[in-house]
């Protein structure tokens, strides 16, 4: 391998506010469970942002990045579900399947886990806002894009349909029940995919302060959306008959949609939350007279298979999050646009 062979492209948090595209080293397998992909397409996540800022605490530089696509390049002898030249993809924290964690089922608390691209202090693993990442326990945690998937849908699928669908199926809905969605970015919009088309709902109804993200909410399938600006509490329990919703998602880790969520639930309804913001307090004589559950977490890595099926089918189509296509090149000066959501911006799919 020459000199030029060893370094690849990266986007590297270079300290606390800032990032930039850099020449990194490439990364290598050194355990038997890893596997080498060539990434094929990548995307930026509100919580590259978090990191970005500090908000979720990690230590530069480090390379970002956590949703990806890729094809495989070369796997450890440990490896036996996966061979060069596979397309994969796979959730962002990753798990070894062999911890007591892991063994209790808390496979998201993996005690050898880790995020990607969150920096050492969540596992120190690649990148996907690159050229190449390396993926431990890649057996463990990766799935086979189907051939008749493009890699732009297979995107979607690991974070934002799984997070979605997890803060939909947390909630235990049942048929007929009302669902509200806070927050119409890429997790929320998938959310309102799920809800609708797997529920049975009698209602999905949608907030969000961007007009243009609500009418993609209705795009995909909401029967209605309220501006956040408005009175959302008085809205949503007239779109209930006075009963409030029983399942309210909050995708936006905002602490006035979080209140509003508390507010809006039925009695014995549930605030599910995915959406990760720094602190929130909770409306707590709301919740406690109505016998509110608060519910939260990282989503499920077992319902991504299962979701990818779902995809593969037709039965979800996460498609329309994705407004803009750019190249790796690009990445380092759409940071702030996607941060300031210009230009209509909710998901951006990037091609090294």
């Amino acid at each position: 391998m020459g000199e030029e062979d060893k370094d690849m492209k990266g986007l590297v948090c270079t300290e606390i506010g800032k990032v930039q595209l850099q020449d990194v080293p490439k990364p290598e397998i050194k355990n038997d469970d890893e596997a080498l992909i060539k990434v094929t397409k990548c995307t930026i996540c509100g919580s590259d942002i978090h990191l970005m800022h500090g908000g979720i605490p990690s230590t530069p530089p480090y390379v970002l990045g956590h949703e990806y696509v890729g094809v495989v390049e070369e796997v450890g002898k440990g490896v036996k579900k996966f061979k060069p030249g596979d397309r994969v993809a796979g959730p962002p924290a990753i798990f070894c399947g062999r911890c007591d964690n892991c063994q209790a089922g808390a496979i998201a608390q993996c005690e050898h886990g880790g995020i990607y691209g969150s920096g050492p202090t969540a596992g120190g693993l690649s990148g996907a806002q690159s050229e190449y990442m390396v993926l431990p326990y890649a057996d463990s945690n990766q799935l086979h894009v189907p051939d008749n998937m493009s890699d732009e849908v297979a995107l979607l699928i690991c974070d934002n349909v799984g997070t979605g669908y997890f803060s939909v199926a947390n909630g235990d809905p049942s048929p007929g029940d009302d669902i509200v969605i806070w927050g119409a970015g890429p997790v929320g919009l998938c959310a309102v995919q799920c809800a609708k088309n797997l529920f049975g709902p009698s209602k999905v109804i949608v907030v969000d302060y961007i007009d243009s993200r609500l009418g993609k909410a209705k795009e995909m399938g909401a029967d209605y959306v309220i501006n956040a600006s408005d009175d959302v509490v008085a809205k949503v329990m007239d779109l209930t008959d006075g009963r409030g919703a029983n399942v309210c998602s909050e995708c936006a880790g905002d602490q006035k949609s979080f209140a509003e969520a508390v507010l809006c639930a039925a009695v014995k309804g549930t605030v599910s939350v995915v959406g990760i913001g720094e602190r929130m307090d909770i409306p707590l004589p709301d919740a406690f007279v109505k016998n509110v559950n608060v519910k939260m977490g990282l989503g499920l890595i077992p319902n991504l298979k299962r979701l990818m099926d779902l995809v593969g089918k037709g039965v979800i189509d996460p498609s329309p999050v994705i407004t803009h296509r750019i190249s790796l090149d690009e990445i380092e000066a759409y940071y702030p646009k996607f941060e300031a959501r210009e230009d209509g911006i909710i998901k951006i799919a990037v091609t090294p």
